[in-house]
């Protein structure tokens, strides 16, 4: 077999595995007794959306933003194009794919956020 198709097949089983396997939005509420401030989560993006879409956490903790898809992702707070409900939740600029971006949140609330990108692709972040 092509070493170009054998690469591009392993890619594509990575990427299933991880969606497979990876937490939803209820299986990524945090535990009290496990969990401490400033452990790091992972919200992967693809072209298909956010994953999880849900995602609860404790005041303190940061959300790395991976970019597994193709295209280039640029995730960022509610409301669409100012991203003024929480401006510091922006990086500013897109995430290349195989880039990630890391946002720390110390508000509480229930923080929308969207692709800036591709505006159908959206999410929320419960901090408590």
């Amino acid at each position: 077999m092509n070493k170009k198709i054998l690469a591009i097949i392993l890619a594509v089983a990575a990427i299933l595995i991880v969606f497979l396997f990876y937490p939803t939005g209820k299986e990524a509420n945090l535990n009290e007794e496990s969990e401490k401030p400033g452990d790091r989560l992972t919200i992967l993006i693809n072209d298909g959306g956010f994953n999880p879409v849900e995602l609860s956490i404790k005041k303190g903790e940061t959300v790395t933003f991976s970019n597994v898809g193709e295209n280039e992702h640029w995730p960022a707070s509610a409301i669409h194009p100012t991203h003024q409900v929480y401006p510091e939740f922006d990086p500013k600029e897109a995430i290349a794919p195989g880039d990630s971006w890391s946002f720390k949140f110390d508000k509480e609330g229930a923080w929308r956020f969207h692709d800036h990108i591709f505006l159908n692709l959206t999410g929320v972040i419960t901090v408590r």
